[in-house]
Formats: C-alpha cells, sequence, structure tokens
C-alpha cells in the first residue's frame, strides 16, 4: 500500500539539512517526492510518497533529526498526488 503525505517544519534548518538528512533518507527508503525551503514563509516543504512502511521509517528519522535540531512544530497531512515524481526525490531550489 501506498502513502503520500505532506510535512512541514520551521526553515531555521542547519546548513545543507535537506541534503543531508531529508535527501539521504528518503533515497534509502526509496521514496519519491521533493522537499523545498520557502524562505517568504519561513517554513520547510516536503512531499513524499512510497510504499506505506517506508514513509514511516522516513518519519521515524524525520521526527529525530527535527528533535535534534529544534526545528518545530512538525506538522503532517494526507496528500492526494497530482504530480507525478518519476520515481525520484527532488530537493527544489
Amino acid at each position: 500500500m501506498r502513502q503520500t503525505l505532506v510535512i512541514t517544519f520551521n526553515a531555521q534548518i542547519p546548513k545543507n539539512f535537506l541534503k543531508e538528512v531529508v535527501l539521504k533518507y528518503a533515497r534509502e527508503q526509496g521514496l519519491e517526492g521533493m522537499a523545498q525551503l520557502k524562505k517568504t514563509e519561513n517554513i520547510v516543504y516536503v512531499i513524499v510518497s512510497g510504499v506505506f512502511d517506508n514513509v514511516e521509517a522516513f518519519l521515524d528519522v524525520l521526527h529525530e533529526q527535527v528533535e535534534t535540531h529544534q526545528l518545530h512544530p512538525l506538522e503532517i497531512e494526507p496528500y492526494t498526488t497530482k504530480k507525478d515524481f518519476r520515481g525520484v526525490f527532488r530537493i527544489l531550489e
């Protein structure tokens, strides 16, 4: 079963957080989607899609990293995907 989520959290992230944490763990879990730092809204916006267990494993790591770096609040919502991520997870800059 597949799951797609939208995740947002505080944009006060350490340098290279998106590449070293979000991108790394999304690819390790074989997930597709995208992450983007939206400076104007002061949030990180992530869409992640994949097998339910892999998305949950990604969320576990993300929760841990958000706690470690105090990037509260972490908001998670289901998402009905209309995009085709073509099996890749990307960082949009």
